[in-house]
C-alpha cells in the first residue's frame, strides 16, 4: 500500500489494489519519485514489472520484465 498525506497529516490518496492488472501490485519492493515531473515509480517483484503514476496516483504506464529481454 502507498499512501499520500498533506502537510497536516491528512490522508489525500492511496494505492492499495492487490493483483496483476494495471495499477495493481503483489509485492512493492521499490519506490522512487521523479523530481522533474513528480511521477511515482513503483517496482513489483512478484509481477516482474515497474509501474508509473502521476503525482495524483493516476496510472501512466507499465514496463514488464519481458520488455528488458
Amino acid at each position: 500500500k502507498i499512501y499520500k498525506y498533506d502537510y497536516n497529516g491528512k490522508l489525500i490518496k492511496k494505492i492499495e489494489k492487490k493483483g496483476s492488472g494495471y495499477g495493481e501490485f503483489n509485492c512493492i519492493c521499490g519506490i522512487t519519485i521523479n523530481k522533474k515531473n513528480e511521477n511515482i515509480i513503483l517496482s513489483d517483484s512478484i509481477n516482474e514489472r515497474i509501474q508509473f503514476f502521476d503525482k495524483d496516483f493516476n496510472f501512466i504506464k507499465t514496463i514488464e520484465e519481458k520488455d528488458f529481454k
